[in-house]
């Protein structure tokens, strides 16, 4: 293969290095003339590949297979193809079959020792890619360790130091960066190839990436003995391009104090066609703006990032910068724009590594945008893929939420047998935390499941979640008051709650909402904090309605708690479900007082707070496209539903048009089937 060079004399380039890549890809991009120096074409792939040029990889590779074909050559470049597909496009059990059947072709009609290696380099590296990306369990990386260490000790035999030192790195890599990293495992690796007395002869440049990697093994074993300005001393020698990727290597940990020396990494990236570093640069300083709360300045980063990876044609970085910016969508309020990126982020579904790295993103975001069917799709999709290919984790992962989309939608039988699957495949994996959490939803959607369609809970059912709680208290036991085990706790206390306050057991529903708030406040959760408070408020209402009429003004205080934590914000579920208690605890209260003046007084006050309670019901049913934050197991008040506001107005005079009437001073009984 030829290139253009800066005074297109003929020469062959024997070793090209990083600095040659943008002169590979100008002349990729543009005219090739027939009298210029000659390409080593493989090195160019790896070029390529390692910078993130991704489309121009799987150009130059289809070209130079085409023009090979029918000699056992093409192979190798058929790889190349392959894995810059499987980057592209997402096509994962395409590529993987295709890189196996090659990596047995090429090992049985005799290839060279460097086609050997570089076609187990690229099947490894695709199932790692597969296994970064979620699309593949962590077990698939038994395969790539197999096929480099075989590799990687026929190469010691035959005294290929450079390609025994390549095949050390990706298998050093496959320990470090794996979803449970062994950065000690990754050490013992690289040091063995470090000591071979044949090191010193290698190219500088691979020289470098080893002290690279060893600099990250160590930063993940002990961060406090690692100086950083050795790794930036030894760049020095080399070209931008290292110097960058030393500065990303530091700056990974911190990238807010580093974030001048990243910036100067980006425009060396830049400058050199370096578009996997100059993506990692952007989006980790975008995501790090978002996480400061810098929102326009993440948006400038994560849409630069954007672009980057669609030139370079880096699949999972388009995914990813559009995931930020969909983020920084929700944080700044703008709905319109968040459903759009919505939409653009669902090109996820389209590819096996898609579904894999974002389907469960994808359909987050559906339901946090009101598309409640979309995400549904989205995480059957998910459930489908992960099945398939026996991921446990994300499996459960994927049928909990087909239980939240099923009872956002209000179909609490099918909600009860998605959350049932995501259980048994938690207590499978012996994910015990996980588990007593999605036990709590289950009881929550049982007992609604019953109430929706009979109006009362049925003694099996009782029965049943009484035993789905022990079992779910139980597993937590042997975590102790961990961080998680806590806020597990809690969320178990509030199911609990809420099913006392249904089978009017309304004094211990209080002691539930008490211990639940108590683990909150512990955990600095203001918001599961608040939700409690909404909870507890609708319980000491069903205390007041047993006789004790002096709760219903302690209910309006404890409402008027929560409300002040939700009373900014987009439009929320939350927020007019707590203004209807509001307005029911003081028209209840008001049939309680002795004096005219005081009866007046709260029924004015009900009849604001239920005006308020229409008015976020209209906002919200107005916008398709409503953010809101009251998911299944973020709901104070899952059986509320908008319909019961009728009884309310009419209790108290209020057309739907907003106009007082005349009214009987009869108490009210809510429709809402959670306080029966």
């Amino acid at each position: 293969m030829t290139r253009a060079g800066r005074n297109n004399q003929n020469m062959v380039v024997s070793d090209l290095d990083r600095e040659s890549l943008a002169e590979i890809v100008e002349t990729l991009r543009g005219p090739r003339p027939d009298s210029a120096p000659s390409w080593n074409v493989v090195e160019a792939l790896e070029l390529l590949i390692d910078s993130g040029n991704f489309l121009l990889a799987q150009d130059l590779a289809r070209q130079v297979s085409s023009m090979v074909e029918g000699d056992g050559r093409e192979r190798l470049f058929r790889g190349y193809e392959a894995l810059c597909r499987l980057m592209v496009e997402g096509a994962q059990t395409n590529a993987i079959q295709t890189l196996e059947a090659l990596y047995i072709e090429i090992h049985h009609k005799g290839h060279s020792l460097s086609d050997r290696a570089r076609i187990a380099l690229l099947l490894a590296r695709a199932l790692a890619v597969c296994v970064a990306m979620g699309s593949l369990p962590e077990s698939s990386l038994l395969r790539a360790r197999q096929v480099l260490s075989v590799e990687l000790q026929r190469c010691s035999n035959e005294g290929a130091i450079e390609l025994q030192c390549i095949l050390a790195v990706e298998l050093s890599k496959s320990y470090l960066h794996a979803p449970n990293s062994d950065p000690q495992a990754a050490l013992g690796l690289i040091q063995i190839v470090r000591g071979d007395p044949r090191f010193p002869s290698i190219r500088p440049s691979l020289a470098f990436d080893v002290s690279r990697l060893v600099f990250q093994i160590h930063r993940a074993l002990n961060p406090d003995s690692v100086d950083s300005n050795d790794l930036r001393r030894e760049a020095m020698a080399f070209g931008g391009v290292a110097r960058a990727l030393a500065e990303l290597a530091i700056a990974r940990r911190n990238p807010e104090a580093c974030e001048e020396a990243l910036m100067k990494a980006e425009q060396l990236f830049q400058d050199n066609e370096f578009l996997a570093g100059s993506f990692e640069v952007l989006f980790l300083l975008g995501s790090n703006a978002l996480d400061r709360g810098y929102n326009s300045v993440a948006e400038r980063y994560l849409s630069n990032a954007l672009r980057v990876a669609e030139r370079g044609g880096f699949l999972h970085g388009k995914l990813l910068a559009r995931a930020g910016l969909f983020q920084a969508s929700l944080i700044s309020g703008n709905r319109d724009e968040a459903k759009l990126r919505c939409e653009a982020l669902s090109e996820a579904l389209g590819s096996e590594v898609g579904v894999g790295s974002m389907g469960l993103n994808v359909a987050a975001a559906q339901q946090i945008t009101g598309d409640i069917n979309a995400a549904l799709a989205s995480a059957e999709q998910c459930e489908e893929l992960f099945d398939k290919l026996d991921m446990v984790s994300s499996q459960s992962q994927a049928a909990s939420t087909v239980g939240s989309c099923h009872a956002r939608l209000g179909e609490w039988a099918r909600a009860c047998t998605a959350w049932s699957r995501a259980i048994q495949l938690d207590d499978r994996r012996n994910a015990f935390c996980q588990a007593s959490e999605r036990r709590a939803l289950l009881v929550q959607a049982l007992v609604m499941k019953d109430m929706t369609q009979h109006g009362s809970i049925s003694p099996s059912t009782i029965r049943k979640c009484e035993a789905t709680l022990a079992r779910a208290r139980e597993a937590l036991q042997p975590f102790g008051s961990s961080h998680e085990a806590l806020r597990i706790e809690a969320r178990l206390h509030v199911i609990e709650a809420q099913l006392n306050v249904m089978l009017k057991r309304n004094v211990t529903a209080l002691k539930h909402t008490a211990q639940a708030r108590e683990c909150f406040d512990r955990l600095g959760l203001e918001y599961d904090v608040a939700l409690v408070d909404a909870l507890t408020g609708l319980a000491m209402i069903e205390v007041g309605k047993g006789g004790m009429s002096e709760m219903f003004e302690e209910a309006t205080l404890t409402l008027q708690r929560a409300l002040q934590f939700f009373a900014s914000g987009d439009v929320t579920i939350v927020r007019w479900k707590i203004l209807y208690y509001l307005s029911l605890s003081a028209l209840l209260t008001s049939q309680h007082k002795p004096s005219p003046a005081d009866q007046r007084k709260w029924r004015e006050l009900a009849s604001l707070w239920l005006r308020d309670a229409i008015r976020e019901v209209d906002s919200l049913q107005g916008s398709q496209a409503a953010l809101n934050d009251a998911g299944p197991d973020g709901d104070f008040s899952p059986g509320l539903k908008p319909a019961s506001l009728e009884a309310l107005k009419k209790a108290l005079g209020i057309s739907s048009t907003g106009k007082r009437r005349q009214s009987s001073s009869l108490q009210f009984e809510s429709e809402d089937p959670i306080l029966h």
